[in-house]
């Protein structure tokens, strides 16, 4: 048995167990057993018949009384109706065991010889501690008398005889269900007391004292229970109000409900919070509380308040809003569309936006509008509406959808703004300006010329940098053209020495017009910065390289001093960064008379993937002022013009590396005295390259000087070579060349012939065109600006009658002095196939006619045996130098030290996965290769650059290891020929 919860007052229970015990036992019994209570001994006060009649007829209360035998002498009805069983057949016929379920038989037991003897053995063991208290509650499994088990809860007395032995027991119970119930229900709405979510109150209603508090409502206000129970309310801290507490608390008993919809509760921590308060009255037995629910409503106030805010802005925006379902029935409209329209809100509530519609919007933009809300998408669009007095109206919309917590479209909301006045103002204006041009007509004829100059203006820079660049490239690539092939014949020192100043001074007018053509590119936004792999220390050696002979002519010492912490191998645009140092170098020699000119590369700052570097220019000139400084770099401006006339340029050079350094993410600063000299500082920051094949060691050539050993190269290759106009058609070696000057006509001629072409030669398009239809030539080299036919119209009408015959492609190369952005792009539109730029050099000519006509492999021999060598055919070189050995021997020297360039070149490209390099690179070993002989090295250089056009790494890896091989087959034989 289990000790329960009594659930009846104890006065009560023990007013019943002497009523049980009068009624059950002898007279005597009674007077010797109840004291104290009214009763005393020998005058029994109550009426035993009553008492047996109430209890016989009781049918809420079991009452069962057995003897010391367990045998049970009492069976009241309560008990019939519980248990099932009549009295008769109970009464001194069935033990208190007979009526108990099995799993109590035990319980009953005597713990000292575990007999089941007699039930509640454990209570008669007990009976020395129950002497003092001799009821206790119970919970008791009794069987009914079909066998199923009921609950009860019963109170147990012991009743003794006049000598202290015990007699019997009484058992007084209920069924246990009902009350079980009962306390089960506490114990849930104790729980959802403690959890709930607001804030719970319990206060006295008669007194106004708190009873309780639930445990959310104790951390909304920061106290504890301890704190404010058994505290009045009107004293608690926590209501703003205190003054008025007792106030409203009597107002709550007199109205039994009051509810606050924003009440301010100061917490222990002094902060505010608005709750709401809601507070009713009921009762709790016999007790009468008030129960106050109170719930935080300080962040839905906030809301509350941004929604008002929000609301405010919707409702008071100037421009017409709309909101409709996704059916299209309007929701809301705020008041400017009331306005607008002349509708009221109940007006449009529930229509379609459809009913404003004219009939004069176009059916399309309703299509639009459609398909773009059904997407998911903004619309936005022009309306022609009327309003509800019949006035029609413009009105620019942007309708959106809008999105349900499930990303589905629930409504469309229209921002719609009334363009009427707009579109009033605008036609307003339109008749101002119409009205301002009648009166003003008489300068219209002015005023149109002046608007043609301005927009001559706008074209004027480009026009200009166009005739210059044509101009002056013109004559330009005659003198340099016959320059360089006079540098090929024999000359004494005297003449080579003059030869040399013409062709500076050419070289250094060439520049004046790159200078002009990159500051043009730069306006226009289209020089574009070429990252590859570089290095610094090449970069200072060229720039050494190129200008050590102009720095000795004029007595100075040019030095350089690289830091050797800064990466061998940087990302860089090396085309770019050694434009702008030999710009720096070229004006420290220009304006230095004597002393040192030092160039210093040094590394500023490292970081794991970025290497700041300082390159510096440092001269003993004639210095700068400081206000003189500050216009260097202005575009087209010098010092003074006494400067001008002593020191030629164009003021563009160093505008030109601010720009530069600027595009590289660098800058370009400078330091300069008067009298003492200048200190021009580039600083960029370059990242290093990943670890590669070194660069072969610094050499006293740079890439200009490579380049022209290069051309001495063909040159040498192709000068005994050339066919004649008569024989050339045969040879597939005949080239037209159409140029309207002279001078031009007459170095391409000779530089044909160099390279081992016959050429013969038009004035313009018009007579080139009539020789091209002959079909003797095949390639074509033509000027882009001559008179009667251009260039493009003689390709145009080219192209046109190759296409209508059928026959070949010619090859047409332009040639034009325009370096002009956007030159090239228009030639290759009209169908030339590639593009020189004037001047020519020949070995940019040499590069253009290896692609598009190529020499063949093997000339046929001018003497000599046809013996082979495994690597080089030794006829081919018969056949160049001609038996001698001078020529042979400088020719093997120019190839080895151009090839071995190349060769190093193509390894740097391979392994930087240059794919732009390698391609270039293994096309001009290939032509090399091929004039001197080396017919397999120049098929491995084929592949290569073949290959390149799938990118193709693994394969061109495998092939250079081949032409590995195959290169130092090469050199050893022309190292012992």
């Amino acid at each position: 048995m289990k000790l329960a919860l009594c659930w009846l007052p104890n006065r009560a229970i023990f007013a019943m167990q002497r009523i049980v015990i009068a009624y059950c036992y002898p007279r005597e019994i009674i007077s010797s057993a109840v004291t104290g209570s009214g009763i005393t001994a020998k005058k029994p006060m109550i009426n035993a018949r009553a008492i047996k009649d109430a209890l016989t007829t009781n049918t809420n209360l079991l009452c069962i009384a057995t003897d010391q035998a367990g045998v049970i002498q009492f069976f009241n009805r309560g008990a019939e109706q519980l248990l099932g069983f009549e009295a008769d057949h109970v009464v001194g016929k069935l033990n208190m065991l007979d009526v108990s379920a099995p799993q109590e038989n035990s319980s009953f037991a005597d713990p000292l010889t575990a007999t089941p003897v007699m039930p509640v053995t454990r209570e008669v063991q007990a009976s020395r501690r129950w002497s003092t208290a001799p009821t206790s509650g119970y919970e008791l499994n009794l069987l009914r008398k079909d066998g199923r088990p009921i609950p009860v809860f019963a109170t147990v007395s012991v009743t003794h005889d006049a000598q202290g032995t015990v007699s019997g027991y009484v058992f007084v119970g209920w069924a246990y269900d009902e009350q079980k119930q009962l306390y089960t229900s506490e114990e849930r709405f104790r729980r959802l007391f403690e959890s709930a979510q607001d804030g719970i109150l319990i206060l006295d209603a008669v007194t106004g004292i708190v009873i309780d508090a639930n445990p959310f409502l104790l951390s909304l206000l920061g106290y504890t229970i301890a704190e404010i129970k058994a505290k009045y309310i009107w004293d608690l801290g926590f209501f703003k109000n205190i003054a008025d507490n007792k106030a409203n608390f009597l107002e709550l008993q007199r109205q039994k409900y009051i509810r606050y919809a924003d009440l301010p509760l100061e917490t222990a921590h002094g902060k505010v919070v608005n709750v709401e308060f809601v507070s009713n009255v009921y009762l709790e037995g016999s007790i009468e509380v008030i129960q106050c629910n109170i719930r935080d409503n300080t962040a839905r106030k906030v809301a509350e308040e941004n929604i008002l805010k929000l609301s405010q802005v919707v409702d008071q925006s100037p421009d017409g809003i709309v909101i409709s379902n996704v059916l299209g029935e309007i929701e809301y409209v705020n008041h400017a569309f009331v306005m607008e329209t002349g509708y009221s809100v109940e007006e449009v509530i529930g229509k379609n936006p459809r009913f404003l519609q004219s009939g004069k919007t176009a059916p399309e933009t309703y299509k639009a509008l459609w398909a773009a809300l059904t997407s998911g998408r903004t619309w936005k669009g022009e309306f022609l509406n009327r309003r509800k007095d019949g006035t029609e109206y413009t009105e620019f919309d942007i309708i959106a959808p809008l999105r349900a917590g499930d990303g589905t479209i629930s409504h469309y909301v229209a921002l719609k703004e009334d363009g009427t006045q707009r579109k009033q103002l605008t036609e307003e204006l339109q008749a101002h300006r119409l009205h301002l041009q009648e009166l003003v007509g008489i300068r219209t004829a002015e005023l149109a010329e002046a608007k043609n100059v301005a927009e001559s203006a706008n074209h004027a820079k480009s026009t200009f940098l166009a005739t210059i660049s044509h101009e002056i490239r013109t004559p330009l690539n005659g003198i340099l053209g016959m320059i360089e092939l006079l540098t090929l014949s024999d000359l004494d020192d005297d003449q080579r020495a003059k030869l040399d100043v013409v062709s500076q001074s050419g070289q250094s007018l060439l520049r004046i017009i790159s200078d002009i053509l990159d500051y043009s590119k730069i306006e226009a936004g289209k020089l574009e910065i070429i990252n590859e792999i570089a290095s610094v220390s090449r970069i200072v050696g060229n720039s050494c390289n190129l200008y050590r002979a102009s720095a000795s002519r004029k007595g100075l010492t040019l030095k350089s001093d690289i830091d050797p912490q800064i990466s061998p191998h940087v990302w860089a645009d090396p085309q770019r960064l050694q434009q702008i140092l030999n710009n720096l170098v070229s004006n420290a020699i220009k304006f230095t008379n004597e002393g040192q000119i030092a160039i210093h590369a040094k590394l500023v700052k490292k970081r794991p993937n970025l290497e700041l570097i300082e390159i510096s220019v440092i001269d003993g000139g004639i210095g700068v002022s400081a206000d003189q400084m500050k216009f260097l770099f202005e575009p087209f401006t010098q010092i003074d013009t006494n400067s001008t006339r002593r020191y030629s340029g164009t003021g563009l050079g160093l505008s030109i590396c601010r720009r530069l350094a600027e595009m590289m993410g660098g800058s370009i600063s400078m330091e300069s005295k008067l009298g003492v000299g200048t200190t021009v500082r580039l600083i960029v920051a370059l990242a290093p390259a990943a670890a590669i094949e070194a660069l072969p060691p610094q050499v006293t050539d740079n890439r200009a000087n490579r380049a022209n050993r290069a051309n001495d190269l063909r040159v040498l290759i192709a000068r005994d070579l050339a066919s004649n106009a008569l024989s050339a058609p045969a040879d597939g070696t005949l080239v037209l060349v159409v140029d309207d000057h002279p001078a031009n006509r007459l170095v391409l001629v000779h530089q044909l012939k160099a390279l081992g072409y016959a050429a013969e030669t038009a004035e313009n398009g018009l007579d080139g065109l009539e020789k091209w239809k002959t079909g003797r030539y095949d390639l074509v080299i033509v000027d882009c600006q001559m008179p009667i036919l251009d260039g493009y119209e003689m390709v145009t009408q080219l192209r046109a009658i190759e296409l209508a015959t059928g026959c070949a492609r010619t090859p047409v190369i332009a040639c034009t002095a325009n370096a002009m952005i956007g030159e090239a792009d228009k030639c290759k539109a009209v169908g030339m196939d590639d593009f020189l730029t004037k001047p020519l050099e020949i070995t940019d000519v040499a590069q253009k006619l290896n692609l598009w006509l190529p020499l063949r492999a093997n000339k046929p021999p001018l003497g000599g045996d046809t013996a082979h060598h495994a690597a080089v055919d030794t006829n081919t070189l018969a056949a160049i130098f001609r038996g001698s050995a001078t020529t042979k021997a400088e020719l093997i020297r120019i190839f080895r030290d151009a090839n071995d360039q190349d060769a190093s070149d193509l390894r740097f490209a391979i392994t930087a996965r240059d794919i732009v390099a390698t391609m270039r690179t293994a096309h001009r070993i290939k032509g090399a290769a091929g004039l001197i002989g080396a017919t397999r090295l120049a098929s491995l250089a084929k592949q290569i650059e073949q290959e390149c056009g799938e990118a193709n790494w693994q394969a061109i890896a495998e092939m250079l290891q081949q032409f590995e091989r195959e290169l130092g087959q090469v050199n050893a034989f022309l190292d012992s020929a």
